[in-house]
């Protein structure tokens, strides 16, 4: 009985596994057949196999002659012209067919032959070595330890012998286009030798933690790197099970210093390979684990303390996204703001601590410095803003009660994390914006940075921290800004035929912005959509001296805003005020400034 069973055992094995071997046999042999073939066209369409060449002459030495008298002499008479025959035109080639139905032949011949079922094969492969290994525990014929040793030197076995195949391919693949056989056989190789080492592991216990943590890393890494001579589908399964590789693992005491770590051996890895071939595509699988795993650490693993580990490793995700040069400006403002995203929810789960608050800081000195550096990417020096203000904006601040009689202090203590932050990066990006903006590639960005961060952080603080109420005290600190503003405008004013009238614009820009936000600190009803609606003639001035879109937008937006204002305002014409001399009413004066 028992004998039977280890007949039919061996009988499913050897079916299992001859039918991919054979189908890629199958596949070499038509490879081999085809660049043969592929060679022949090329000697025919090149006219090597022209006419036979001529027998080699044979050397004969002739008998001596009779010596005869001469002939008499003849008059010599011209030979008659005889006219060349003319050459004749050389036979046409048969073209190649051409049109939608011999690119769909091509298409299918191709994908059919080199690509699907190769793969398909390959697939097939390393679930027969699965299946092999579970007939074999099903069956009891094999220890665990030898069956996943056998697992492990079949799938080794499998990809060197592609390696040794790829080596005998042609350098650019048969007919021109890409051999998938190697690559399929190294994927199924890899997969089997995944899934041993965690079998070794979950099933069987025979391989401790830590050293089947580093078996399944060093299968990753080495996936990656194979994907140099093999192709980017490696690399996609190297990457992919090499960020797949601390899920698969379990730890009673799950620690960020190791974990992070490895993610960022992961990360480097894929992105040396892409930077080496320019796959780009595989920049997002790429990038995707590289985010995921810390929102995963967020909800399921985080302690005190971590936000050390994970902003080193956000710093070194954003070293590398700087690093890696990518072929189109779109891809790297995703990833980069992708990284602000998670730098952003570190920020919050740290509760604004003091080591998520440094880690921000560097962030944003990092992704500045890149963006004055490699001015192609200069668009990165958009996004330490936008961070820091979306930041303040959902900062979660204490409410705060005081007796009557006790005097509130200037700032309290709870919100001096929210205040010293607001105010540390507004003078930073005010300054920086200025100082980067002189020979700058385009000295409009850095200077719509320096002029605009200030005022959002400066509405956004006063928003969560006045509540929009009236103060004199934040109106004093607007018309603080905008003299800021107007020194950094007459700066600027006197270098402006050195290209640099975009940034006079944003600074003019930001003085009318920065009045326009005072008067709302100081101002209520009738006399704010008065006080709004005349910085309308000083953006439209500033529009008529500098030709930019972007200007433009921004007073038709503010124009817009004061509209709003004017005519869905259900209290409009409730509001009891004439200005100047007689009885003129407020709302005139809204609408001839806007008219204006």
């Amino acid at each position: 009985m028992l004998f039977d069973e280890v007949i039919w055992v061996l009988l499913a094995a050897g079916l299992v596994l001859a039918t991919p071997v054979l189908a890629i046999a199958g596949f070499v042999q038509a490879r081999r057949a085809r660049r043969e073939l592929a060679a022949l066209r090329a000697d025919l369409a090149a006219g090597r196999f022209g006419p036979a060449q001529p027998a080699a002459e044979v050397v004969t030495y002739p008998l001596p002659a009779r010596e005869e008298p001469p002939p008499p002499e003849v008059p010599s008479e011209a030979p008659p012209e005889v006219q060349a025959e003319p050459p004749l035109p050389p036979e046409p080639e048969p073209a190649a067919p051409s049109g939608p139905t011999a690119i769909v032949r091509r298409s299918l011949e191709e994908n059919l032959t080199s690509r699907w079922l190769v793969w398909l094969g390959g697939a097939t492969l390393a679930l027969g070595g699965a299946f092999l290994v579970k007939l074999s525990i099903d069956s009891g014929l094999l220890g665990p330890a030898v069956r996943l040793t056998l697992a492990v030197l079949i799938g080794a076995a499998l990809v060197g012998f592609s390696e040794w195949l790829r080596r005998r391919s042609p350098p650019d693949g048969t007919g021109g286009r890409r051999d998938f056989v190697p690559a399929a056989l190294s994927a199924a190789g890899l997969c089997m030798g995944f899934a041993a080492v965690f079998a070794g592991h979950a099933l069987y216990g025979l391989l401790p933690a830590l050293v089947a943590f580093a078996g399944l890393a060093a299968i990753a890494l080495s996936a990656i790197f194979l994907a140099l001579l093999q192709g980017p589908l490696v690399a996609a399964l190297g990457i992919a099970g090499g960020y797949l590789v601390p899920a698969l693992m379990s730890s009673e005491e799950p620690s960020a210093w190791p974990l992070f770590l490895y993610l960022l051996v992961v990360a480097a890895a894929g992105a040396g390979v892409l930077r080496w071939r320019g796959w780009a595509w595989l920049a997002v699988l790429n990038l995707a684990g590289a985010v995921a795993w810390p929102f995963l650490w967020f909800i399921a693993g985080w302690t005190a303390g971590d936000a050390v580990p994970v902003g080193l490793y956000l710093l070194g995700l954003a070293a590398m996204m700087v690093w890696l040069r990518p072929p189109a400006l779109l891809p790297a403002v995703i990833g980069a703001a992708a990284i602000c995203v998670v730098a952003f929810a570190l920020v919050r789960t740290d509760h604004y601590g003091s080591a998520s608050l440094v880690i921000l800081v560097l962030l944003s000195l990092l992704f500045c410095t890149a963006a004055r550096i490699r001015q192609e990417v200069d668009v990165y020096a958009v996004l330490p803003p936008v961070l820091v203000t979306a930041l303040l904006a959902t900062w979660h601040l204490p409410q705060i009660l005081y007796a009557s009689e006790v005097r509130p202090p200037i700032v309290p203590p709870e919100l001096e994390g929210f205040v010293f932050a607001a105010a540390g990066f507004a003078v930073a990006f005010a300054a920086g914006g200025f100082l980067a903006l002189w020979g700058a590639r385009r000295p409009g960005l850095w200077a719509a940075v320096s002029a605009g961060a200030p005022i959002a952080l400066l509405a956004v603080a006063y928003g969560r921290l006045a509540d929009f109420e009236l103060d004199l005290s934040w109106a004093a600190l607007g018309l603080g800004l905008a003299l800021l503003q107007l020194a950094a405008a007459a700066r600027t004013a006197r270098y402006r035929d050195r290209g640099l009238e975009a940034a006079l614009a944003a600074y003019a820009a930001g003085v009318a912005l920065a009045l326009a936000l005072a008067a709302t600190m100081a101002l209520r009803e009738a006399w704010l959509t008065v006080a709004l609606s005349l910085v309308l003639p000083a953006f439209a001035w500033i529009a008529g001296r500098v030709d930019l879109p972007a200007l433009r937008w921004l007073t038709a937006l503010f124009a817009q805003a004061v509209l709003v204002r004017l005519v869905f305002n259900p209290y409009v014409l409730d509001y009891d005020l004439t200005i100047g001399v007689g009885p003129v009413h407020w709302l005139l004066w809204g609408a001839a400034g806007r008219w204006f």
